[in-house]
């Protein structure tokens, strides 16, 4: 325990470094007074998510106003990535959004997924840690947003069943969260000495 935690304390930091070299090494532009940063470096086909990207924060706004600004105090950027799922990044006060999410989800879809990443945007602004003990109701409370922006909406009802679905699978727990991480990395090119000791410091 005391070796992972001593490791712990270097490897924190290569983390963060590695997540600010990517918002200075990586193309991004401006959209709704957001960052969109391409962490995956796609550049031609980066418009198209880009624009369904925008298509989705206009939708926000249109229908919740109050929950909008609320995203734009929140939230800074927004980061387009191949990685196997969306995630709030506190320290650069970032929503990973995935490339799958940006092209084959409707924009309403796109919309909620902003929202329950926004969530937790707003969890972290009112100082309430993502700890393990307070998992389960903070991606309840998550969930709920979106079910809430969902009441907004035309099609509301099927979308809304779809986002308390979500809950039958805790993909919160220790060993889940390991899982996807590790895979992750291995999408965005970390060397397997990475991943390793990733698996070692991050074990239940």
């Amino acid at each position: 325990m005391l070796l992972r935690a001593l490791i712990h304390l270097f490897f924190l930091p290569v983390r963060e470094a590695a997540l600010r070299i990517g918002l200075l090494a990586f193309s991004k532009t401006q959209i709704e007074g957001f960052d969109v940063v391409d962490w995956a470096g796609l550049e031609g086909s980066f418009s198209t998510c880009v624009h369904r990207l925008k298509t989705a924060l206009q939708l926000i706004r249109e229908k919740d106003p109050r929950r909008f600004k609320r995203v734009q105090r929140d939230v800074r950027r927004f980061l387009v990535a191949e990685t196997s799922g969306e995630e709030f990044l506190p320290s650069i006060r970032a929503c990973l959004i995935t490339i799958t999410t940006l092209k084959s989800r409707t924009t309403e879809e796109i919309a909620m997924t902003i929202v329950h990443e926004a969530t937790h945007a707003r969890f972290h602004s009112r100082g309430i840690d993502y700890s393990y003990r307070r998992r389960a109701r903070i991606e309840e409370a998550c969930v709920a947003s979106e079910i809430a922006f969902s009441s907004l909406l035309p099609n509301g009802k099927p979308l809304a069943i779809q986002a308390r679905a979500k809950l039958d699978r805790q993909w919160w727990t220790r060993e889940n969260e390991l899982t996807r991480r590790l895979q992750d990395l291995e999408l965005l090119g970390w060397p397997s000495w990475y991943r390793q000791l990733y698996a070692f410091l991050y074990r239940p």
